[in-house]
């Protein structure tokens, strides 16, 4: 994958360079992890679509609490655009099941709409831009 990491105020983005990208989160390796340890932002407009690929313990690792919004959950935020990609899953890294994804409306960040989703057990959110296709697996 070509990215880099970036500062956005207080906190840290992971943004993808190109196009025709597949980041895994959930089966990165542990060296791959480490680096992006404090990442709660992963941009991935690129230069052209892209996917990502994460899951529910992905969002409880690298998010935190009211990071976005005041709602008290764990969140994380993608950005992208047009023809870029989100996977969501909802299982924990031990393979666990706990709920579901489930879409519970817009928020606006730095004028910016996003679609959040929301963890029907858990208190994890993921707002993802607008535009972004989303699919719950």
């Amino acid at each position: 994958m070509s990215g880099h990491i970036e500062d956005y105020g207080d906190k840290l983005a992971l943004v993808m360079e190109s196009a025709d990208q597949v980041l895994n989160l959930n089966s990165s390796n542990e060296s791959a992890r480490e680096r992006i340890a404090d990442v709660n932002v992963i941009d991935i407009s690129g230069t052209g679509n892209n996917t990502l690929k994460l899951s529910l313990g992905d969002v409880l690792e690298q998010g935190e609490t009211s990071l976005f919004t005041d709602d008290e959950a764990t969140q994380m935020m993608i950005k992208g655009n047009a023809g870029d990609v989100v996977n969501l899953d909802d299982l924990l890294p031990d393979g666990t099941d706990p709920g579901d994804w489930a879409t519970a409306g817009t928020a606006t960040v730095a004028g910016v709409t996003y679609n959040v989703f929301q963890h029907s057990t858990l208190d994890a959110q993921l707002l993802i831009q607008d535009g972004v296709t989303t699919n719950l697996v």
